[in-house]
């Protein structure tokens, strides 16, 4: 699932949030936050394929999470510019982020014909990590042809995020934001068998199938 790349997210944050903070454990911990950030976003981009390949493609109401591949190598480029890292690793990790950006690209106009989502969020701090490292690129020595990718990135970013809250508001309003999830034909067939313990009190639990009433004249 993409929603796996959290992970990624999670570690990498944690090396740039440690270094705004001039955590007491100092830029190695930072490094090392980032590089098992960065081993992360390898093994869970191998395990995402393999499951591509065995499972087939996510469910439909799931597409928007495509674009959650787009926020790890972000943060990646963020973290090693606060790190002190050269430049040349923020620019492939913008890279990397670019080719995960036209992989979900295409699924855009599918996601966006669903009914408005919770998962439509996914979207969201995807774009905002990566307008922020292409601001940041922009800064740099010989990043200035970034400025106006940057600002159309910021501009569109800022544009998401206003949708997706019209979006929600509305879906709140009208009662069809938070719906339950629907379950799997083999769960609802799970449901109907009850789990008891066999007569001798020291055996093991068994399963017994419910059995529905034969239909007869006492039947409603």
């Amino acid at each position: 699932m993409p929603g796996w790349f959290a992970v990624v997210m999670g570690w990498c944050g944690r090396a740039l949030a440690w270094h705004r903070a001039g955590s007491p454990l100092g830029e190695a911990a930072g490094w090392v936050a980032a590089a098992a950030g960065a081993v992360a976003l390898l093994a869970f981009v191998l395990l995402l394929l393999a499951r591509l390949a065995q499972a087939g493609p996510l469910p439909e109401r799931l597409l928007p999470s495509w674009f959650i591949g787009v926020a790890p190598p972000s943060v990646i480029g963020l973290s090693a510019l606060a790190l002190g890292a050269p430049a040349a690793l923020a620019w492939m990790a913008w890279g990397v982020a670019v080719f995960f950006l036209l992989w979900a690209l295409p699924l855009a106009p599918r996601a966006w014909r669903l009914p408005s989502a919770v998962p439509h969020w996914a979207t969201s701090f995807p774009a905002a990590a990566f307008a922020t490292l292409t601001i940041r690129l922009a800064t740099l020595p010989g990043g200035a042809w970034q400025q106006v990718p940057a600002t159309a990135v910021l501009a569109l970013t800022t544009l998401l995020i206003l949708v997706l809250s019209a979006a929600t508001l509305a879906g709140l309003v009208r009662g069809t934001m938070l719906v339950p999830e629907p379950v799997p034909a083999k769960w609802r067939a799970a449901r109907s068998c009850v789990f008891r313990r066999s007569p001798d009190a020291a055996g093991p639990l068994r399963s017994v199938r419910r059995k529905r009433p034969a239909a007869g004249l006492g039947t409603a």
